[in-house]
Formats: structure tokens, C-alpha cells, sequence
């Protein structure tokens, strides 16, 4: 039944008319492209966790000073609010999702 379905949907497409298909048969049509298609779009989330600085540098917070703080001592503590550079294997991805912070 199926087959003949879709043998139906493809005869009426050739000769230019829009078909409904049966009920119970599902089929997917490809959604044409969005009005943003080839945009370059800022990944906000990227945007929250990095900086790109005036050099081209990419900068990032360390990770450890949010919780379970009672058994670091202050000088791991104060040395955990600094900011870090990111690995140069990182920077060109970051960079890609972040078209607008370098030039």
C-alpha cells in the first residue's frame, strides 16, 4: 500500500498538483531554508564564558571556585578568581562561534 502511495505523491507531483497524503501515512518534506541560512550568529553561550581580547587573545575563568571551598586554602582561592588563556588547540573553534569579537 505503501508503495503505491508514494507512486501516487510522485504522479501528482509530476503533474503539478498538491496531494494530500492518506491518513496513517506520514511522510517529511524538506523545510525550505531559513531567512538566517549563511549568517554568521554569535553563540551566546561561548560569548558568556570567553573574552577575545584587542590581540586576538582568547581568555576563560579557571574552573574550581564555586563550590567545596572550606578545604582550599586562600592562596588557591585568590589564585582560582584569575582569568586564564585558552589552549591554542581551542582558539580556532571558540573563534569560529564567536564571528563578531575579532577581526
Amino acid at each position: 500500500m505503501r508503495a503505491n502511495v508514494g507512486r501516487k505523491i510522485e504522479e501528482s507531483a509530476r503533474e503539478g498538483e498538491k496531494h494530500l497524503a492518506e491518513p496513517g501515512f506520514s511522510f517529511t518534506i524538506a523545510a525550505p531554508m531559513s531567512k538566517n541560512a549563511g549568517i554568521a550568529k554569535t553563540r551566546k553561550a561561548y560569548a558568556k564564558r570567553f573574552k577575545i581580547t584587542a590581540t586576538g587573545k582568547v581568555l576563560r575563568r579557571k574552573q574550581g571556585k564555586r563550590h567545596i571551598l572550606q578545604n582550599k586554602s586562600r592562596k588557591r582561592k585568590r589564585n582560582l578568581g584569575k582569568v586564564a588563556l585558552v589552549a591554542e588547540v581551542d582558539v580556532k573553534a571558540i573563534k569560529a562561534n564567536m564571528p563578531f569579537s575579532h577581526r
